[in-house]
């Protein structure tokens, strides 16, 4: 594959989250062979854009019954 030559400019994403939870995220993305949760954010989006992903949500199931 080719090198990248276009002149796209570099930005940067911030997104408001809580310390605990960026904390626990980068321990996850550790826990993944991942450096940061940046560079598993990077690699979703990149394949989010080439339309790699299928996304949904399933509720799990929960066997805590309170009701």
């Amino acid at each position: 594959m080719a090198a990248d030559t276009s002149a796209d400019e570099i930005i940067r994403l911030q997104i408001p989250m809580r310390k605990t939870i960026k904390d626990k995220a980068n321990d996850r993305a550790k826990e993944y062979g991942f450096g940061s949760i940046q560079e598993v954010v990077r690699l979703f989006v990149a394949g989010f854009v080439r339309g790699e992903y299928e996304i949904g949500f399933t509720a799990k199931k929960n066997d805590d019954k309170k009701n």
